[in-house]
C-alpha cells in the first residue's frame, strides 16, 4: 500500500466522537466519507432519515433508546452533530 493509499484509508476510517445527554456517537470526521445516502435524505427534506444514515443503523437505535427524542431533540441532536463536524445543518 503507498503512503497516498494510507493517508486516504486513515482519513475514511476518521471519526469524531460527539457527545449527546450523557452518550457517545460516532461520525465521520469528512461528511465526503458519510453514507450517501445522507446527501439523498437531507436534499429530499428527510432530516430524520439523513440522520439515521449518518449515525448508521446500531447507533440511531441506541439514540432512540436512550433519549426517546420527539422532534425538538433530532433538531437539536443533529444541530449539535453538525456543530461537532465543524459545519451547520443549513437552518
Amino acid at each position: 500500500m503507498s503512503a497516498q493509499e494510507a493517508v486516504k484509508n486513515e482519513a475514511q476510517d476518521a471519526v469524531v466522537v460527539f457527545e449527546f445527554r450523557g452518550r457517545k456517537y460516532k461520525l465521520p470526521a469528512n461528511l465526503n466519507e458519510a453514507d450517501g445516502d445522507v446527501l439523498e435524505h437531507y436534499e429530499n427534506d428527510k432530516p430524520i432519515s439523513a440522520l439515521k444514515a449518518l449515525l448508521g443503523e446500531d447507533q440511531f437505535a441506541e439514540y432512540k433508546a436512550s433519549v426517546k427524542p420527539k422532534v425538538k431533540d433530532h433538531i437539536e441532536f443533529i444541530g449539535e452533530a453538525f456543530k461537532a463536524l465543524g459545519t451547520t445543518s443549513g437552518e
